[in-house]
């Protein structure tokens, strides 16, 4: 497997998510699980660092929603940006003592299931005007009150940016897939003909609905080395038994930072 920064990953999207208990991994494959016992916010004065780096979002208020497979990066030239569960969003920002203002965060309007739905869109009301901000080792509250969001750190601060593939997934037959099929999305480097593909990063999802099915990884820019040809590769399989596979060249580069790839796979038996 190819160098890459903390950002490679695995990641399994719950497939009962529900905004009262909400079950998007290393996201892109770039989020890591949380650990078991979730630490309380810190008070407003444990202050002790920026907000730059990736982080995953962990709590929405009382709500545990790590399974959500959410995650926000704030880069160092002032722009947020990262992945709601459903779409993707970035927008500038501006950190102050102790708080964050945001400017218009813009998102793309793909529609999931409407636990999700909530959970982003009370993710993304936070991501608005000023917040106050509270930053305690690898633990960042931004907010308050019941709307306040926990994250976790998944990125040092200062380190490499990161790369977000997004889109949907859905095939033509007119099917439904069985209950235990997950999708899994791969970025790999083909550069060598004939040979096989390096993986640099890999996100199961466990759908919670029919096809069109929304996905994100995410790739530290790290990853990627000059001259070299990368790819996306989407399959959709139960246990071993694949069901359904991208067979055109999907290419993925280092830049711009969000890019966004709407994907059809052919039967595996065609």
């Amino acid at each position: 497997m190819a160098s890459v920064a903390p950002m490679t990953g695995r990641t399994v999207l719950a497939a009962a998510i529900a905004v009262a208990g909400i079950a998007f991994g290393s996201a892109a494959g770039a989020t890591a699980p949380p650990d078991d016992s979730t630490p309380s916010a810190p008070a407003d004065d444990t202050h002790t660092g920026g907000v730059v780096g990736a982080w995953n979002v962990v709590m929405i208020g009382s709500e545990d929603v790590s399974a959500l497979g959410a995650f926000v990066e704030f880069t160092d030239d002032g722009e947020v940006q990262g992945f709601g569960g459903v779409n993707s969003f970035h927008g500038p920002y501006t950190e102050g003592d102790g708080s964050v203002e945001f400017g218009a965060v813009a998102a793309t309007l793909m529609a999931g299931p409407e636990p999700a739905m909530q959970a982003e869109q009370a993710l993304l009301n936070v991501l608005s005007g000023v917040q106050p901000v509270a930053i305690a080792d690898d633990v960042l509250i931004v907010g308050s009150g019941d709307g306040a969001v926990e994250l976790h750190r998944i990125t040092p601060a200062g380190a490499d940016s990161i790369v977000t593939i997004n889109g949907t997934v859905t095939y033509r037959e007119r099917i439904a897939l069985p209950p235990d099929a997950v999708v899994i999305v791969q970025v790999n480097d083909v550069s060598v003909a004939d040979a096989p593909a390096v993986l640099l990063a890999e996100t199961t999802i466990v759908p919670t609905h029919q096809v069109p099915i929304p996905y994100a990884i995410a790739v530290s820019t790290s990853a990627f080395e000059a001259g070299h040809t990368y790819s996306l590769s989407i399959r959709i399989s139960v246990g071993d038994q694949l069901l359904f596979v991208s067979d055109e060249s999907l290419p993925v580069t280092s830049e711009p930072a969000v890019q966004t790839t709407d994907v059809v796979l052919v039967s595996a038996g065609s």
